[in-house]
C-alpha cells in the first residue's frame, strides 16, 4: 500500500493488479516504469511487466506479475 499511495500523491496514473480472490493488492504499475500488458483472451488472464530496481544488488530489472 505504501508504493500505491506514495505515485498517487505524485499523481501518476495507476494500474493495481488484485489476488484472484478477495481484494488484496499483490502489485501496483504506474505510467512511470509501466513495460507491457499482454492480455490472454482464452482464459482472461494476464501479464503485466514494469521497470523495477532490485534494492539489494542495486540493479534495475524487468519485473512480471500474472
Amino acid at each position: 500500500m505504501h508504493e500505491v499511495n506514495a505515485e498517487l500523491d505524485r499523481g501518476e496514473s495507476m494500474v493495481v493488479v488484485l489476488a484472484a480472490v478477495g481484494l488484496t493488492p499483490i502489485d501496483a504499475v504506474s505510467d512511470t516504469n509501466v513495460y507491457d500488458l499482454e492480455v490472454n483472451d482464452f482464459d482472461g488472464t494476464a501479464v503485466i511487466s514494469s521497470y523495477a530496481i532490485d534494492r539489494r544488488m542495486q540493479r534495475p530489472y524487468l519485473h512480471t506479475e500474472r
